[in-house]
């Protein structure tokens, strides 16, 4: 499997809407902090539509496992839990996903069961942001002449209102 560095959660969401935009759906599978990071990166990119994010501060729920965060070639972004415990079914377990069109970035530190569970995509590499300040590159300088400090802190806003009016409980 190959192993992919990122500087930033920044570059990280670019990867995955440069390879959306070429007609991939893009799967990265990140703990909760690394997941809400990314989450606000991709939400950045003119066109892209959050569809659904079901995503909980750890200790509301107990839930301290990897999350799926997916952009889908149509810009579509989604977020959920990666593993289930289902009691009508006795299901215990990462959801599968995966498929031809489909990349699988999987955080190095995450259960090697989620590597099964990405079975069948199309490409599978481990990744890890080795970074994430400025590191006063162009891309960082171009995004922070355009993005303002009250963007940021409107858009941080729209996502906290997001998490608690349309995430389950």
């Amino acid at each position: 499997m190959d192993t992919i560095s990122f500087l930033s959660h920044a570059d990280l969401a670019e990867y995955m809407a440069d390879k959306a935009l070429d007609g991939k759906t893009v799967t990265a599978v990140l703990f909760y902090e690394d997941a809400k990071v990314l989450l606000k990166e991709l939400a950045c990119f003119e066109d892209t539509t959050i569809e659904n994010v079901e995503m909980h501060e750890p200790v509301w729920k107990g839930y301290n496992k990897e999350f799926y965060v997916t952009i889908d070639d149509s810009l579509c972004i989604w977020v959920e839990e990666a593993y289930h415990e289902v009691e009508e079914t006795g299901f215990k377990g990462y959801y599968r996903f995966g498929g031809e069109d489909v990349i699988a970035l999987i955080d190095s530190e995450a259960s090697s069961l989620v590597v099964k569970a990405a079975d069948g995509s199309g490409y599978i590499a481990e990744i890890e942001v080795v970074a994430d300040a400025c590191c006063d590159c162009e891309c960082c300088e171009y995004r922070s002449e355009f993005i303002t400090e009250e963007f940021e802190e409107g858009l941080r806003d729209l996502i906290e209102y997001i998490f608690e009016h349309f995430t389950e409980e």
